[in-house]
């Protein structure tokens, strides 16, 4: 009986600076993109998606 091997897909991960490059992808500016992801050096594109939402519906003057 054979078994079958199910690999997670891990999504890659991107630099800041690739990221910020690429701000277009996410319909934004690269500052936008460069302050959302502020405390990270690496992310996936769907945690600089969900950082970049959070950040655009924040509060003004929240940290």
């Amino acid at each position: 009986m054979a078994e079958k091997v199910t690999a997670a897909k891990k999504e890659a991960k991107y630099s800041k600076t690739e990221l910020i490059a690429n701000a277009a992808l996410f319909e934004v500016t690269p500052e936008i993109v460069a302050a959302a992801l502020l405390d990270k050096e690496e992310a996936t594109k769907k945690e600089t998606e969900t950082a970049v939402k959070s950040f655009l519906t924040r509060k003004k003057g929240a940290k």
